[in-house]
């Protein structure tokens, strides 16, 4: 669930801020998830990455010819990378960018968690 809020949280950052305020869905997810069972920094990078891979996927539908020479020139001017793995890429930082938000999010808890009624 908290992976899903995560993706939400980082669409949204991402449409109305900016790519780089993603990093707050990690964070939040990270302080929300810190200190149980699952990492944080994994669930972080899960969201976020599930959030960016949802903006490339809306932007393909949307507009796929505009995407296809954006990604054939990028990789162009990268040293001749495949689009696709360019698409991936971006993926994979954002992930990055989640990870390090959750991690981060998992050692700012404690300064958190006198706002929790209910104990860890």
């Amino acid at each position: 669930m908290i992976v899903l809020l995560s993706a939400l949280l980082s669409v949204g950052l991402h449409l109305a801020l900016g790519w780089q305020w993603t990093l707050l869905a990690g964070v939040g997810a990270g302080v929300w998830r810190g200190g149980r069972s699952l990492p944080a920094s994994l669930v972080g990078a899960g969201g976020t990455a599930l959030g960016w891979a949802t903006v490339v996927i809306y932007t393909a539908a949307v507009a796929p010819s505009s995407l296809r020479i954006l990604a054939d020139t990028i990789g162009a001017l990268a040293g001749n990378i495949p689009g696709e793995a360019l698409v991936g890429t971006t993926v994979l930082l954002g992930g990055g960018l989640g990870a390090l938000g959750g991690a981060i999010g998992a050692l700012l808890r404690p300064l958190f968690s006198h706002l929790s009624p209910v104990a860890d």
